[in-house]
């Protein structure tokens, strides 16, 4: 069976993947999330499949140090949600 981002193409499941922080980034100051709004991108595929990935943003982390014009950095712990859709099996 043919799989799409370690999710069984004949599935609906959600699927979460975590990166781990660098250890130097726990030493920079965590900043509340406020407010989220996280919406899914949707993709049709040709062989009539649904694809929808959501990005998850897991913790923000200020850094003391910025970039070459001056712009404050920040760590981002993400994930990513996929949920794939077969499309239903046509009746013969």
């Amino acid at each position: 069976m043919a799989k799409i981002a370690g999710v069984k193409k004949n599935s609906s499941k959600k699927l979460a993947i975590s990166k781990p922080l660098d250890d130097d980034i726990y030493s920079d100051k965590l900043v509340e999330i406020l407010n989220t709004k996280e919406s899914w991108n949707e993709y049709e595929l040709a062989d009539g499949s649904k694809l929808r990935i959501k990005p998850l943003v897991m913790e923000v982390r200020k850094s003391p140090k910025k970039d070459e014009n001056g712009n404050q950095q920040y760590h981002i712990r993400s994930s990513i949600a996929i949920d794939v859709q077969q499309p239903p099996k046509s009746k013969k």
